[in-house]
């Protein structure tokens, strides 16, 4: 996706999503966020793990669970950030975890299950005089992939004089992942643009802006498939709660532009 899409938040509720326990049908993973162009912000994650906790205890009030593990400071302590100014750096990551996985068995239900990179394109921009290495990385991705690992990651758009918008590492890359997913936003011509009174705008400014996730590649859904969202002061949320917006616009019909990667 282009910039200001919500591709780093996603993530960053993937990384937040995957700690829920199993007591409240979560996974009780760990994850790996790979910050390589230094937009991490550990504050955002930490609101964003309050607001999901908040959401959970309020889920198992309902149910009279208490669950004394669920706080801020367990669910953060699930999330290792490992910031790579390189190429290298970023590979040598990889390597060290395939190592962990063949050789200190850590494939286990209690341990790391999710690897996000924000974004895969920032050590590789265009034009690129070395696809050896980018094979290594889709070589190393994939050999951690067949460990049952989920893996995330991000991609820039590049602008391209025949092609008009392009994956930041080019048309070859975008058969590297299995699914592929675009972010756009609905901007006041496309008469989507909305305001939502019942959220504080004073906590985020994004949240008068509608998004779509468009489906490119893989998943069950036919491809062209969208789902609206925005995000808030709690993270990333849907819209089915605004009166204001109906999910029947006319989203279907709006053909998406090219092309935000995601790697499962």
């Amino acid at each position: 996706g282009c910039s200001n899409t919500g591709k780093s938040q996603i993530l960053l509720q993937f990384c937040i999503d995957v700690t829920i326990p199993k007591e409240c049908r979560g996974n009780s993973g760990k994850a790996i966020f790979i910050d390589t162009d230094g937009s991490f912000s550990p504050d955002r994650l930490h609101s964003m793990a309050t607001a999901m906790i908040q959401h959970v205890q309020k889920l198992n009030q309902k149910k009279n669970q208490s669950i004394p593990s669920l706080t801020v400071e367990n669910i953060l302590q699930r999330i290792s950030v490992q910031r790579t100014l390189d190429k290298v750096q970023l590979i040598a990551v990889l390597d060290s975890l395939i190592f962990q996985f063949q050789h200190n068995n850590i494939n286990t239900p209690d341990n790391i299950t999710l690897l996000v990179i924000d974004s895969i394109s920032s050590h590789f921009r265009l034009p690129y005089s070395n696809p050896q290495i980018l094979s290594a990385l889709a070589s190393r991705l994939t050999t951690l992939a067949n460990y049952g690992l989920a893996i995330v990651f991000s991609n820039q758009l590049t602008t391209s004089p025949n092609l008009g918008l392009i994956p930041a590492l080019g048309i070859s890359w975008s058969h590297v992942p299995d699914t592929r997913i675009l972010l756009t936003r609905h901007h006041q011509h496309d008469h989507s643009s909305l305001s939502f009174n019942k959220l504080d705008s004073s906590k985020f400014n994004t949240i008068n802006i509608l998004r779509l996730a468009s489906l490119l590649k893989g998943g069950s859904a036919p491809p062209g498939s969208c789902v609206p969202f925005i995000i808030d002061h709690r993270g990333i949320r849907d819209v089915t709660s605004s009166p204001s917006f109906s999910t029947t616009t006319s989203i279907a019909t709006h053909p998406p532009p090219p092309k935000e990667s995601l790697r499962r």
